[in-house]
Formats: C-alpha cells, structure tokens, sequence
C-alpha cells in the first residue's frame, strides 16, 4: 500500500526560563579626604550595571556592580556628586536552559535608602532585581497534504509568522568625547544616561545588520565657580552584525537594544581642563526574525479503504499583523512647597516600567516613569523633589486575540516653570511593538493507516439522502465513505448550495 504525508512547521518564539533574582545592598561608605564634607543630602540612587553573563552546565551566572550616586551639598551650600560602586556575582539553577538558547539579562532598582552617619560617611540599604531570562524555537509539524490509500482531507490555508531565529549580542560602544567650546569644564558627573534609537534592522544571508544611534545625556557639575548643573549631548553610531541562523532577505523581524552598564573616566585636555570624557556603554542587541508564510493544515481526514488512526494537537500559531514605532506624552505638576524657586538644575529621568493589557478591542501599554528635579530656591539651598509620573498608550488591535512584543524608552524629557512654586514637567516615552494575533488551530499532526482493516464497500448503488441544514458536505461524504467530489458531481452542486434538498450518494 502506497501512501504518503507531506508535513510543515509552526514555529514560534517561547520562554523556557524566567527568573528574578534579588541582590540586597547593604555597604558603610566614608568619604575620601579630596572630597567636601556632607551637609544636606538631596537624594540617592541605586543603579544595577550588568557586565557579563554565562550559561555553563545548567547553570547562568551574572556579574556586575552596584552603582551608588549620592548628591548632596556641602557647609557652604555648593552642589556635589559623588559615586561609588559594590561589585556582585549571582548564579541562577536553570537546568532546563541549553546552550544555544537565546539569554536576556536586565537590572532594576527595588528600592534605597540612605542614612547619613556624621558628614564624613553614610549607610546605604537597597534592592537590585536582576531579570534572567532564556527563549527559544519550538517546531510543531501539522500535516501539509495526504496522497494514496484513499486518504480524503479537510483543509484549511492560515497565515502565520514562523519564528525563524531568536539571538541576542552582547556588544559595547567606547568612545573620548569632547566638550563643545562654549560649555564650561566638567567638576563633577551627576549622571549618564544612555538611550538607543535604532533606525534599521537588515537581514542579510543569516545575518542581521543593526543600525542607529546611542544618545548619551550628561548631566554634570560645571566647574566655574558658579555652581551651576550643564548637560551636554553625544551621539555614538550603533553598526552591529548579529548572527540568526535560519532568517533572510524575505522575513521580518524585531530588534531592541537594552543598555546594561556604563562606564566613564573623566579626562584632561591639552590645556589642562576637565572637557574630555572616556565612555564605554555596555549593551545586548536583540533581534528576533520571522516569516510571514501561508500553509495549509488539515483539521478533519478519513480513507474510504482503510480505517485510520489521527493524531490530533491544538497547536498554537502567531502572525504578524502589526508593527509600529510611536510616542506617549505624560506629564505632571512639581510644587515646591512654598519656597520660591530660582533656578531649575537639573531634570533627572529613570525607572522606566511598562505593561501590556487588552482592554475594548485596544491595546494597552502604560506604565511609570520617575522623574526629579534638582532646585536651586531663592535663598540660595538647593532642593531635590521627585514624582512618579504615569502614562497609557492606546492602539485599535480588534477584538481578535493577540500579544504584544515592545520595548519602550525614554525619548525626551522637559520643564517649564509656570509660578514662583510650581514647575510643569513633561517626558515623552517612545514604543516600538510587534503585535501578533495569535490563534489555536485544531490539526492533525499524523495519520496511521490500518492496512489490516480494510472498509466493506457499500451494496447499494445509489444511497438517497435528505441532510440536515448544518450538515457540511464532507460531514455527509465522511458519513457514507464517499468523497466530496462524487457528491457535487452526482447531484451537480455548486459550492455553498445543495444542503437542505435530497443527495444521491455514490458508491465508490
């Protein structure tokens, strides 16, 4: 007996590990002597910075530091910042990752609190939570078509985005970027915030060409006497080649960039000024690249020879059916509690959150972010005053089914200072998603043909038959081991007609 099946695959993108893990900060810190004494402290921040990441027998190990920047003032009331760093090594059981699985690692702030013992030195009390995360491809083969043995099929064509790579680099930007000539020379850095905007992703023979650019915002203490806080901007070029295996010119895909650390050395001039900065900017570019395909699957089938054995899954199928790049605007009010406010420092934005909910056919990404401002009042006391800011984007996506891959980031941040006490600020976040209807499709995955059982024609030459009006036409044929095209052709039907009169049913 001959007889064959044609298969393909489904293949999707799936998590097969997802952990935190929690790296306490507790350190003592005392001051060196070249630094001013501690008066007032205006806040404290706690950043995770990631350096390198390794999977070894069933076993991820994360390395990297705790940054601690402490900005407070001195006895005279002048504004400084100062920084220092606690190394930590966390591993993580994950027996069920394998070595070409793809790795993603990211940290955030829980929480800090700081405690200032006597103006030479302070406690320091937080939470880092360290994201640990594996994905890979998963293939799941459906019958494509059937020949021989009397084999009939019930088919169906569905669109799908086949998941064809999923890979993820680490990769590092350093660079000595120089002052322009009409800022001030650097005393001190507040803060380094680094942001990548990605203007191309090219897939090219299994490879994928990620392109765009790292803004870099420096914040930092101009050293001029006049006490005052500068930004200065830089722009890094971003060209990497990420290796995915099985992706080409034809398919989609989805790259995010996720900075982990950054690292800086403030430097000399040949005149002898602070205006030179050395920067390295750790970071792990994502891409994940599918193909948008149509297949055919068969739901229903049946000999009219053998009897037949079906492997029957729900097997799950995502396509593509949007991909957008847009921006959200929140904003809120900074009251300074009475005082009089002279000048605006600095705006500080970090801790960026993000969720994704359906909600009346929309869907919705919202979140927080924290945003802080340092003040100079009119009596000349610096001031520090922070907000959690909120937003909500929503998009028409249809009531049908579907998940959301995004990744969103801070794209610009501003204030406006609208009375003596009160300050407007605003940030804009920026989203860039793939969303993915997703469907659980009934399919048969394999058919065994009983060669020993073979099917007793039909007698009768001719079998009448009045059906029922939800009756389908192969639910009839199935019913009386004929096939669908000697019904129509006995009875002269057209598609859709012929289900609520009398049927001739063949003898095969």
């Amino acid at each position: 007996m001959d007889f064959s099946l044609k298969k393909e695959n489904i293949s999707n993108i799936v998590s097969v590990y997802d952990s935190n893990i929690s790296q306490n900060i507790d350190s003592d810190i005392t001051l060196p002597e070249y630094v001013d004494d501690i008066e007032t402290v205006l806040n404290c921040f706690l950043t995770g910075e990631i350096e390198t990441s390794s999977f070894n027998d069933g076993r991820i190990t994360v390395e990297g530091y705790a940054l601690i920047r402490l900005i407070y003032t001195s006895k005279n009331g002048t504004l400084h910042c100062f920084e220092s760093t606690v190394p930590f090594s966390r591993f993580a059981d994950a027996q069920n990752v394998e070595a070409n699985d793809c790795l993603s690692i990211s940290a955030c702030t829980q929480y800090v609190n700081c405690r200032l013992v006597n103006p030479r030195r302070f406690d320091i009390h937080g939470n880092i939570v360290i994201s640990v995360k594996a994905s890979r491809i998963t293939n799941q083969s459906v019958i494509n078509s059937v020949e021989g043995a009397g084999l009939q099929a019930r088919c169906r064509t569905v669109e799908v985005s086949n998941a064809c790579a999923v890979s993820e680099k680490a990769f590092s930007l350093s660079e000595v970027l120089e002052l322009s000539e009409d800022s001030p020379s650097i005393a001190q850095i507040i803060s380094i915030n680094a942001s990548p905007d990605l203007s191309e992703t090219k897939l090219i023979s299994q490879k994928a060409l990620v392109k765009g650019d790292m803004t870099l915002d420096v914040y930092y203490i101009a050293d001029d006497k006049q006490d005052k806080v500068c930004c200065a901007q830089f722009t890094l070029p971003i060209s990497q080649i990420v290796e995915t295996e099985g992706g080409d010119e034809g398919c989609c895909s989805q790259t995010s960039v996720t900075v982990c650390s950054v690292n800086y050395t403030v430097r000399a001039d040949s005149l002898g000024a602070i205006r030179l900065l050395d920067v390295s900017v750790g970071a792990r570019a994502k891409v994940s690249v599918f193909k948008n395909e149509e297949i055919q699957i068969i739901s229903d089938a049946y000999s009219t020879e053998y009897e037949i054995e079906c492997e029957r899954k729900n097997i799950q199928a995502r396509c593509l059916k949007d991909q957008f790049s847009d921006t959200c605007l929140c904003r809120t009010g900074f009251s300074s509690t009475g005082k009089e406010i002279a000048n605006v420092l600095s705006l500080l934005t970090r801790e960026l959150t993000s969720n994704t909910s359906r909600r009346d056919g929309k869907l919705i990404i919202n979140g927080t972010v924290r945003a802080g401002l340092i003040i100079e009042y009119s009596d000349g006391e610096k001031g520090y005053i922070e907000k959690t800011l909120e937003y909500e984007y929503s998009r028409e996506e249809g009531n049908e089914e579907f998940i959301c891959e995004k990744s969103v980031r801070v794209n610009a941040s501003s204030f406006l200072v609208t009375s003596p006490t009160n300050i407007d600020v605003r940030v804009e976040i920026e989203i860039e998603a793939c969303v993915f209807k997703e469907e659980c499709l009934a399919a048969i995955t394999d058919i065994a043909v009983k060669e020993d059982c073979k099917k007793t024609p039909c007698r009768a030459a001719i079998t009448l038959y009045y059906p029922n009006k939800d009756e389908s036409i192969w639910d009839i044929a199935k019913r009386y081991n004929t096939t669908v095209t000697a019904i129509t052709e006995e009875n002269r039907l057209e598609e859709g007609a012929g289900k609520c009169r009398m049927l001739m049913i063949p003898r095969m």
